[in-house]
């Protein structure tokens, strides 16, 4: 006969589906302790966020002047420019590229990607009681948003390249003939097409977008350090556009945008049934992440990112941020080796950078919580010897009484 672990209940509801399993206090008490085990270190990522506030205060400050000065300046000799530098309203492109964004996204998500992973996506059936309902629910849910980011990353990087295939600031790494140095010729007024101009406002568009999502939705495992990622590139956006960092700017989404196409398609399916499609963007995100993130961006972009100019506080925040993005790509690559490393080992294709789908619907740490479930197996087991014992003991306590009370008849 099967019995239940010690610390589950097993709820039947006489279909042929598997039975549902329920966490006891003492099972949801370690996983809460796991949990809180796996945030202490995602404390120290508050350090740079709490930088960011003040930072960002005064970078806003420092752009408005910055512009004011500036279109000043060319209103003096207005023959001399074409106009094409960076003004405040242009932000009306950012703001109905949002509307637009969340609009798509509240829409095709739940009908369109949410029945599609539902048809994609094991059954409870199929994956034998190890997925609860919550926990399957939770993955659909991940899956749609995945594969929204993931169209939108294909679309952009796309039009990215057709934006900036001819430009003479696109270097040969990123499939250009030009230099990076070139994206600073005639700064600070340097012409900016309206086609560039236009794919920077739809980048500004998307990285406020899932911030406002990231903060009101369901917070992950990864809730802090996306945090950081998404408040830093929606700053960076900003405060390069205004300071006419478009042309360079440009650079770095663009290679951003590369590098997500393959990330999003290996979140879209790792939870599903191809483990062939799965390592196949598995292979691929390695390559163009190392290539674009680990490569071109800390070698070929940074070093012309910031231009040489006066030391203030708006210049150093974005120079700070600048690396927290590069610290990050390579926090992130360290996972990747980490996933594949354990799929080596276990078989398993596990999302430990996103946790999705756990008992409750929220995340478990799952290095903790897999050697917490060892332990606790190793627990079982040797309480289940330990019964055992005591039940082939308990017949023999008995005969022996029963021995010694006839003796005293």
């Amino acid at each position: 006969m099967a019995v239940a672990p010690a610390d589950q209940s097993v709820v039947r509801d006489g279909s042929d589906s598997p039975p549902q399993r329920t966490m006891s206090p003492a099972t949801t008490n370690r996983v809460t302790q796991n949990e809180v085990n796996a945030k202490s270190w995602h404390r120290f990522l508050w350090v740079p966020l709490a930088f960011m506030i003040p930072g960002t205060l005064v970078s806003i400050s420092y752009i408005a002047q910055m512009v004011r000065e500036r279109q000043a300046h060319m209103a003096l000799e207005p023959e001399k420019y074409d106009w094409t530098y960076p003004q405040l309203s242009d932000l009306w492109t950012t703001f109905v590229g949002l509307v637009v964004l969340l609009t798509l996204r509240c829409t095709v998500c739940p009908y369109v990607f949410t029945p599609l992973g539902d048809m994609i996506l094991p059954t409870l059936k199929e994956k034998k009681g190890k997925w609860t309902a919550a926990a399957r629910a939770d993955r659909v849910q991940r899956f749609s948003v995945c594969l929204f980011k993931l169209c939108f990353f294909l679309c952009m990087t796309v039009y990215g390249y057709l934006t900036l295939r001819d430009q003479d600031f696109l270097p040969p790494q990123l499939g250009g003939s030009g230099a990076v140095a070139n994206a600073w010729t005639g700064w600070p007024y340097s012409s900016v097409s309206w086609a560039l101009k236009r794919y920077y406002l739809l980048e500004l568009s998307y990285h406020t977008h899932s911030l406002v999502f990231h903060l009101f939705t369901i917070h992950r495992n990864d809730f802090v350090e996306m945090t950081l990622h998404h408040t830093c590139a929606v700053v960076l956006v900003t405060f390069s556009y205004f300071a006419n960092w478009v042309r360079v700017g440009s650079l770095v989404l663009f290679l951003h945008d590369i590098a997500d196409v393959t990330a999003y398609s290996v979140k879209a399916v790792v939870d599903t049934r191809y483990t062939y499609v799965t390592l196949s963007a598995y292979a691929a995100l390695l390559a163009a992440w190392g290539y674009t993130r680990l490569y071109v961006f800390p070698f070929c972009v940074i070093p012309h990112a910031v231009v040489p100019g006066e030391v203030t506080v708006a210049w150093i925040t974005g120079y700070v941020m600048i690396w927290t993005l590069q610290a990050l790509h390579v926090y992130w690559y360290a996972l990747f080796l980490i996933m594949g490393y354990r799929f080596a080992v276990s078989g398993k294709t596990v999302d430990i950078q996103q946790k999705a789908g756990e008992e409750d619907g929220s995340y478990v740490d799952y290095h903790k919580t897999h050697a917490a479930e060892e332990q606790n197996g190793h627990a079982e087991e040797s309480n289940g010897h330990d019964e055992t014992e005591q039940t082939t003991e308990q017949p023999r306590a008995r005969k022996a009484s029963s021995k010694k009370s006839k003796r005293a008849e």
